[in-house]
């Protein structure tokens, strides 16, 4: 750019140096350096300054085609010709810089911009996502309570490790005489007034919901238990434990049904039978 844009304007002042008889100013030289210096930096500007101040020393001043033959007005225009081309290179350059710099300002906010962007539709699709998930939960909590709502038995769960029991349907109440006791641990299982099938007592680890926060899985234990209505009655409890994707046990459900009629009408139906036996014998 420098060696190019020189030499246009070397040959564009030959021409104008015949026409003008020798009297050219050396401003015209002063537009390859802006261009160079705009162009190309710094470098270019003060190739372009050198080049054309050699050419206006070789080309144009008298005696032509030597170097440092010129007068003191010579002298000085070269002088001040070179100090504005300097000044104009430093003030590009100043100018070139500021530009660059606004530029990358630019381009970070862009950038910056972009990614707040992206990070606006992030937090959407996850603020969309989690509305869909907490509807699909809230759809499959209400299935859920539906089921056990309506369920014809009782149903009791609890959270682990605490043991406390977080909800009991209708049907617990029903079957036991009084509303579920809300247990805030295992330890105090022992309120609720059950008894094995020996008529012993059953302590609060011994429970069946105690025994699914372990890991265990209850089928049909028979218990004896005293309702709230003061009637003893038997009732089979079922229990499993509930776990998470990792396999720990993060709470427990057990499952209550009323089999005081069945139980007692198999026993009559077994006395009744044995009696029928021992008259059988005796005639």
């Amino acid at each position: 750019t420098a060696v190019i844009s020189s030499g246009v304007m070397l040959i564009v002042c030959l021409f104008l140096n015949q026409a003008l008889s020798g009297s050219l100013p050396l401003t015209l030289f002063i537009i390859p350096v802006v261009v160079s210096a705009w162009l190309g930096g710094l470098g270019p500007g003060i190739l372009a300054t050198l080049l054309c101040g050699l050419a206006s020393d070789y080309f144009l001043t008298e005696p032509h085609f030597s170097f440092f033959s010129m007068d003191t007005a010579d002298w000085e225009r070269l002088t001040l010709f070179l100090a504005t081309s300097g000044l104009l290179n430093w003030l590009i350059l100043m100018v070139r810089a500021t530009r660059q710099e606004v530029e990358a300002k630019a381009r970070d906010a862009v950038q910056r911009q972009i990614e707040l962007e992206a990070q606006i539709a992030e937090r959407e699709r996850a603020r969309a996502e989690r509305e869909r998930l907490i509807t699909e939960l809230e759809t499959e909590r209400a299935r859920l309570n539906a089921i056990v709502e309506h369920i014809p038995a009782g149903v009791l769960l609890a959270e682990a490790p605490s043991g406390r029991i977080v909800m009991g349907n209708p049907q617990v109440e029903r079957i036991l005489g009084h509303p579920a006791v809300l247990s805030p641990d295992v330890e105090s299982y022992r309120d609720w007034l059950s008894y094995c099938v020996n008529g012993r007592r059953v302590k609060g680890r011994e429970s069946v919901m105690a025994r699914t926060l372990q890991g265990e899985v209850v089928t049909g234990q028979e218990i004896l238990y005293h309702r709230g209505d003061g009637i003893k009655a038997w009732v089979s409890v079922s229990g499993a434990p509930i776990s998470d994707a990792g396999g720990n046990v993060v709470g427990g459900v057990v499952l209550i049904t009323d089999i005081d009629k069945e139980k007692r009408a198999r026993g009559a139906l077994r006395i009744k039978q044995e009696r029928m036996n021992l008259a059988q014998k005796a005639s």
